[in-house]
């Protein structure tokens, strides 16, 4: 059994193993860490929304044919609960294309405790707007200046 999909003790430690496995285009690693439930959802950073496991299974295997995604994490927010994790994630999402720029994403993870073990319930990515980008490269947001995501 690969050593990701043993029971985690930490919530973080399965999102690890979620950037782990996706780094290396591992579907079935992946697949193993969400919540067996049919409201499971997947909102990309394109606006595209996933709904159930198979067609979060069917998109990421789509996504993988053009190679492993490249994300760094630049920052994480978290709020826990005994049964509920929510991790906010400000990531660098690099193309494959070495020509194009890293898009900043704000990615919302969703993670919940199922039988002992903690699985991913939702994701939820946003585009930065380059907009807010350049407000914080220039010395941060003003307070009313927009929407963050």
């Amino acid at each position: 059994m690969p050593s990701f999909t043993r029971p985690f003790d930490t919530a973080i430690d399965t999102l690890h193993a979620y950037y782990h496995a996706l780094a290396e285009s591992r579907l079935e690693d992946i697949m193993a860490l969400w919540v067996d439930e049919d409201a499971t959802s997947f909102i990309t950073a394109n606006g595209i929304l996933f709904n159930g496991l198979d067609t979060i299974r069917s998109n990421l295997a789509q996504q993988f044919e053009y190679g492993a995604p490249k994300i760094q994490v630049l920052d994480t927010r978290s709020y826990e609960s005994p049964s509920t994790a929510i991790y906010i994630v400000t990531e660098a999402h690099n193309s494959i294309n070495p020509d194009e720029q890293p898009k900043l994403v704000l990615t919302t993870y969703v993670l919940v405790q199922e039988c002992g073990k903690w699985r991913i319930s939702h994701i939820h990515a946003s585009a930065i707007p380059e907009r807010t980008i350049e407000s914080f490269a220039n010395g941060g947001l003003q307070q009313n200046q927009g929407p963050l995501h």
